[in-house]
């Protein structure tokens, strides 16, 4: 999962949000949303045993989520869009069901999770590289992140490289400053001036982000970047 230390001191700084917990086999982030008096809305393709008596719960299709717009505080997916081979309109049901102002945070497992050998003894039942799941599409660079959440409109606020248990991982957190969804836009930053301001507003020239975001993005991926103990769920 996100690096477990982040997600749940964030949680822990807000109260009564709506969170959004994309692939909830396991209901784990239902406990301490209760413990917060967040709501709590699970969605899964088919919806995993044990919910919590306060979770609530709706179903996703492929990349498709069934769920109204503009419904969460916070979206969490962690580790589902490896799964999928559209993560671009995926990327883009995240935001739709994000309220304006909202985040959305994804993980998933990096390039470096595609270099480390599979185990010689499959009998083990080791998981020690990307490819050892057979459902598994695509790992994501940090970059690749980065690009998918501008791609959509939403406003990188943190991006890091971290571990899930021994998986190496990249993490996004981004704000959705819209309502529902503007679609999404092919992002090439070829000739772009470096920086998330000069790169949100070639992609959205009609849309601006200020130079403070840019600052608390820098501020914010340094100081999250050091945060590597993750527990990892296998989906």
């Amino acid at each position: 999962m996100i690096a477990v230390s982040y997600i749940l001191e964030l949680l822990r700084t807000e109260q009564k949000q709506v969170v959004a917990d994309i692939g909830c086999f396991g209901w784990n982030l239902a406990a301490i949303c209760a413990q917060q008096q967040h709501s709590y809305l699970g969605i899964d393709r088919q919806e995993p045993p044990g919910r919590p008596e306060f979770a609530t719960f709706g179903t996703m299709e492929n990349h498709r989520l069934h769920v109204a717009d503009d419904v969460a505080d916070f979206t969490i997916a962690s580790h589902v869009i490896e799964h999928l081979s559209d993560p671009v309109n995926f990327a883009m049901e995240l935001a739709r069901i994000t309220k304006p102002g909202g985040r959305l945070l994804i993980e998933a497992p990096s390039e470096f999770s595609a270099f480390d050998a599979s185990t010689r003894d499959v009998e083990d039942h080791s998981f020690d590289c990307f490819w050892d799941d057979p459902t598994h599409v695509r790992p994501y660079t940090p970059g690749a992140l980065y690009r998918l959440a501008i791609s959509v409109g939403a406003v990188p606020e943190v991006i890091c490289r971290g571990l899930a248990g021994t998986i190496p991982v990249s993490f996004l957190q981004a704000r959705v400053p819209f309502s529902g969804s503007i679609g999404s836009r092919y992002v090439s930053f070829k000739d772009v001036k470096p920086g998330l301001m000069n790169a949100y507003q070639a992609i959205w020239p009609e849309r601006s982000i200020a130079q403070a975001d840019e600052e608390r993005f820098r501020q914010r991926s340094r100081a999250v970047a050091g945060m590597r103990t993750a527990t990892r769920t296998e989906h």
